[in-house]
C-alpha cells in the first residue's frame, strides 16, 4: 500500500528547517511502498533510492526511512 510520502516529507521539512536553511539543497520527489508484514510490522521500499528499511509500526518504519534516506544522501554527496 502506497503511503503518503508528502507528509513524511512535510514533517521531516518542520523538522529539520534551519539545517535546510543553512544549506543549498535541490528537490528530489521521491516515492515509498509500505508494507505490512504477516508477522508482524512493516517494511518500506524507496525506488528512487534503492532502500528498503522496516519498523515495528507505520510511524517507526517511516522515521526509519527518512533517517536510511538521509544518510544515503549524504553519502553520495560525500563521494562526489
Amino acid at each position: 500500500m502506497p503511503f503518503g510520502v508528502l507528509d513524511c516529507l512535510a514533517s521531516y521539512l518542520l523538522n529539520n528547517s534551519e539545517r535546510i536553511r543553512r544549506r543549498k539543497m535541490n528537490h528530489m520527489t521521491i516515492t515509498a511502498e509500505l508494507i505490512e508484514e504477516e508477522e508482524g510490522g512493516y517494511t518500506v521500499y524507496c525506488p528512487e533510492l534503492d532502500i528498503y528499511t522496516q519498523g515495528d509500526d507505520i510511524e517507526d518504519a517511516i522515521s526509519n526511512l527518512k533517517e536510511a534516506a538521509e544518510l544515503h544522501i549524504g553519502e553520495a554527496a560525500d563521494a562526489a
